[in-house]
């Protein structure tokens, strides 16, 4: 069957029913080939056709839903063409699935399929690339999202003391992944260390003209937070870490919270 319609006139197949309506189509041979369903485009005419340009849509299957007064679109999967110069030797295409959210009535992209970048998410937000890498989202310290309604999620951080770095959710705290990094301290001052913004291995290279403190912030705090501050640097003086621990040169101690405050876990010499 062969309908075709010239002009600006819709070319339609409808298929309307109130009980088992269906769409087969059924292949029965001696080889491996199977049923086909294509949709296909071109620009132009029916008797002059052109090529398509960039970002045309070359295909769609949509589901759609009666609101009391008309069909609104729930569902949509759609092949486009992305190619700059799409043509005989370039056909780069998209797929784009879109799904309407909770208390809308459209339909937003959910999930996007292309070679250049993998699967992506709620747009052009890669997690899973050409390489099959998984691409984690990234944030910053300062906007890093509730992890009390992030339970079980990883995410990457930026900013993290000692380097950007993974950080999973325990339900009540952001937790390093891993020991997080080697931060050097040369100053003959006071410092602070904050879980998160201050790399978990510290080195204190500066040369002390008086008793000088390290204070342990409780900010970004979780039990199991560490510091290993090890003192290399001269003078005469110590290093207090948080009250807990005085470092003489070539000296070491490791502090611990253990939920509600810091605790020495250990400590040595060099």
């Amino acid at each position: 069957m062969h309908v075709r319609r010239t002009g600006a006139a819709f070319a339609r197949l409808l298929v309307e029913g109130e009980n088992g309506v269906n769409n087969l189509v059924r292949r029965v041979s001696s080889n491996a080939t199977q049923p086909n369903f294509y949709t296909m485009k071109a620009r132009g005419t029916i008797g002059a056709e052109t090529a398509i340009l960039q970002n045309d849509q070359i295909g769609a299957f949509g589901a759609q839903a009666y609101d009391g007064a008309g069909y609104r679109v729930a569902f949509q999967l759609t092949a486009s063409v992305i190619a700059p110069t799409p043509g005989a030797s370039d056909m780069e295409a998209r797929a784009v699935i879109a799904l309407t959210p909770v208390g809308s009535v459209a339909a937003a992209e959910i999930l996007r399929l292309d070679h250049a970048t993998g699967l992506s998410m709620f747009g052009a937000n890669p997690v899973v690339d050409g390489n099959r890498h998984l691409r984690l989202r990234s944030y910053t310290i300062a906007a890093l999202p509730a992890a009390s309604a992030a339970a079980g999620q990883v995410i990457f951080c930026s900013d993290l003391g000692g380097g950007g770095g993974q950080l999973n959710s325990d339900g009540a705290n952001w937790r390093r992944v891993s020991k997080g990094g080697l931060q050097t301290i040369a100053t003959d001052a006071a410092v602070t260390l904050t879980p998160l913004t201050s790399a978990e291995q510290v080195r204190h290279t500066g040369i002390l003209t008086a008793d000088r403190s390290v204070t342990l912030a409780t900010a970004n705090a979780y039990p199991g937070a560490s510091f290993r501050v090890t003192r290399s640097g001269g003078g005469a003086f110590n290093l207090s870490i948080g009250g807990l621990k005085t470092l003489a040169t070539n000296t070491w101690c490791e502090v611990v919270h253990d939920g509600s405050a810091w605790v020495l876990a250990a400590s040595g010499t060099l």
